[in-house]
C-alpha cells in the first residue's frame, strides 16, 4: 500500500508505518466517515496472521484495540483495527528526555502509574478470558500512551493462549532485552513471562538502557540516577529474575505491590503539597441553605487533623449551637471540640480577638464554615472561596449564575448530592472552572469520606495553592486586632 491510494474505496492511506515482504500496516482514513483506522496486510505463510484475528476479535477492553473488520485477499489477511491517537512509549520517553536534557529516564510517579495501569491490562488477559492469554512482547515499542494518558496495547503477533501441557516454547520468539528467558526455550512461557516483560519495561523507562545489551541485566540505578526508590528498584529487579519462580507469580501481585507503593508516594505528595496551606484560610459556603457547607467543613477539617495539621474551624452558623451539637462535644477554653475537630463558635470577627488572643498562633488551618453575610466581611482576594452546591432545579440556577461573575470563576466548588455521571456533565460544561465531586454520606459517617478529602486537597494543593502564594496571615492577624493585642 502506498501514501495517497484509496483501499477498497473507502480507506485513504495517509502514512506507511511498517513494510517488509511479510507486513505492511499503514494509517488510513475512511473518506465517507473522516475516522481514522490502522490497516494491516498480514501474509499467510506468517502465523501470527491468524493467531492475531483469533485473539482480538472477541476482546473487549479500553486497554486494548478492537477489530472491526478482516479481509482475505489471496495470500495475504487484512484487519482493519481501532486507530489510537497517542504516541509509543518509546517516542514517549524520547520526548521526555529532550524537553529535560538533565534526565536519565522518566520520573519514579510517571513509571509506577504507567506500570499500574499496563499491569491491569494485562491482568485482565491472565484472568478474565476463558484461558490465560501470554503476550510475551511487552516493550515501550508495542505500548500506547494517549493525551490523557491512558495506556493501550498494540501488535498481538506473536501472543499466545497457554498450554499448561508443553513443556518449553517450540517459537523463539519476542525482543532482546525485553523477553524473558524461557521465550528462548528455557522453558514453557506463561503469566510470569509477561511479569518479566513489564519489569523490563518500566525498567527501560527510568534508565533509558536496554536490558538486550551490555551488561544484559539491570544496572543498580544508584550508578544511574538517585531518585530512585528502593522500594521500586526491587519491584522491578522481582519482577525480572532469571528464575520464573522467583519472579511475581501473578501480574496480580506486581500491581499490588505498586498500587502499594504509589499509596506511600501519595502520602507524601499530599504532605508537601499540604504545607502550601499551612497560614491559609479556606472560606467553605453553601450557594443554597442546606448545600452541605457544614459537613464539607467538619470533613475537610478531619482530613487535615489527620494528615497531621493543626485547623482551626470558625462556625458561623447556627447549627453548631443546637443543644444535641453542644451536648456530643467538649467545650474548652471558648473552643468546641467535636470528635478533635476544634470549633470556634462566632457572629462577628471581635468576638475571635476576645476568645482566641494570641492562642491564634496554635492554628495553621483556618477554615470558615460561612452560611451567611458575615462571610464579606473576611472574604478577599487571597482567601480561598470554596462553594458548596446541592444539585437540585432550583440551586442549579444559582449556582450557574454564580460562576459566570468574574469572582465565581476563581472560586472552588464541591458538587455534592448528584452522581459521578453528572458531575462529569456538569463539569464539562464549565470549563476551567475547579470543583470536585463529593458523595453524599450521611454526617454521621463523615470518616467514609476520607478518600475523597484526600484526593481534594491534593488537587486543591497542586491546582490552587500553588498559583496563590499571596501570604494573607498577617492580614488576618491585623483584622482581629491581634497586632496590638497586650495579654489580658
Amino acid at each position: 500500500m502506498t501514501i495517497g491510494e484509496v483501499y477498497r474505496d473507502k480507506y485513504k492511506v495517509l502514512q506507511v508505518l511498517k513494510d517488509s515482504p511479510e507486513i505492511c500496516v499503514v494509517l488510513a482514513e475512511h473518506i465517507q466517515l473522516n475516522s481514522y483506522w490502522i490497516i494491516k496486510k498480514i501474509g499467510k505463510s506468517n502465523g501470527a496472521c491468524y493467531r492475531e484475528i483469533d485473539m482480538l476479535k472477541n476482546i473487549r477492553h479500553q486497554g486494548i484495540p478492537i477489530i472491526i473488520d478482516v479481509f482475505d485477499e489471496g495470500d495475504f489477511v487484512v484487519l482493519i483495527r481501532e486507530y489510537i491517537q497517542g504516541e509509543t512509549l518509546n517516542e514517549y520517553l524520547e520526548e521526555y528526555l529532550t524537553n529535560n536534557p538533565n534526565e536519565k529516564g522518566l520520573t519514579e510517579l510517571q513509571v509506577i502509574s504507567i506500570g499500574i495501569k499496563l499491569c491491569k491490562i494485562i491482568k485482565f488477559l491472565h484472568e478474565e478470558l476463558d484461558k490465560p492469554l501470554i503476550y510475551r512482547d511487552l516493550k515501550p515499542g508495542n505500548i500506547i500512551i494517549t493525551d490523557s494518558k491512558a495506556i493501550k496495547l498494540i501488535d498481538f503477533g506473536i501472543a499466545r493462549y497457554h498450554n499448561p501441557n508443553k513443556n518449553r516454547d517450540t517459537e523463539y520468539l519476542g525482543t532482546k532485552g525485553f523477553a524473558s528467558p524461557e521465550q528462548f526455550g528455557f522453558s514453557q512461557s506463561d503469566v510470569r513471562t509477561d511479569v518479566f516483560g513489564i519489569g523490563a519495561t518500566l525498567y527501560n523507562l527510568l534508565s533509558n538502557l536496554d536490558l538486550g545489551k551490555p551488561p544484559y541485566r539491570q544496572v543498580p540505578f544508584s550508578k544511574i540516577r538517585q531518585d530512585v526508590s528502593v522500594e521500586l528498584e526491587s519491584i522491578l529487579l522481582k519482577a525480572c529474575y532469571i528464575n520464573m519462580e522467583k519472579r511475581y507469580q501473578t501480574v496480580d501481585d506486581m500491581l499490588r505491590a505498586l498500587e502499594a507503593l504509589i499509596n506511600i508516594h501519595k502520602e507524601v505528595m499530599i504532605y508537601k503539597e499540604l504545607k502550601s496551606f499551612e497560614n491559609h484560610m479556606l472560606v467553605i459556603k453553601g450557594i443554597t441553605k442546606g448545600a452541605g457547607a457544614t459537613y464539607s467543613t467538619l470533613a475537610m477539617a478531619k482530613q487535615l487533623i489527620l494528615m497531621g495539621y493543626k485547623p482551626l474551624v470558625i462556625g458561623m452558623t447556627n447549627k453548631f449551637e443546637t443543644l444535641e451539637f453542644q451536648m456530643s462535644s467538649l467545650i474548652k477554653n471558648h473552643i468546641l471540640y467535636y470528635e478533635n475537630i476544634p470549633i470556634l463558635l462566632l457572629n462577628n470577627w471581635s468576638k475571635m480577638n476576645y476568645q482566641l488572643g494570641e492562642s491564634i498562633n496554635d492554628y495553621n488551618i483556618l477554615i470558615v464554615d460561612a452560611e451567611n453575610e458575615l462571610t464579606d466581611t473576611i472574604t478577599n482576594s487571597d482567601v480561598i472561596d470554596i462553594n458548596v452546591v446541592s444539585v437540585s432545579p432550583w440551586s442549579i440556577d444559582i449556582f450557574e449564575e454564580h460562576v459566570l461573575t468574574p469572582k465565581g470563576r476563581e472560586d472552588v466548588y464541591f458538587i455534592n448530592n448528584c452522581s459521578k455521571n453528572l458531575f462529569n456533565e456538569i463539569k464539562d460544561s464549565l470549563e476551567a472552572v475547579t470543583m470536585f465531586h463529593i458523595p453524599h454520606i450521611p454526617f454521621e459517617d463523615i470518616d467514609k469520606n476520607n478518600g475523597v478529602f484526600v484526593d481534594i486537597l491534593m488537587k486543591m494543593g497542586v491546582e490552587l495553592l500553588c498559583t496563590r502564594r499571596k501570604s494573607f496571615w498577617e492580614q488576618v492577624k491585623s483584622k482581629i486586632g491581634l497586632a496590638n493585642l497586650t495579654k489580658q
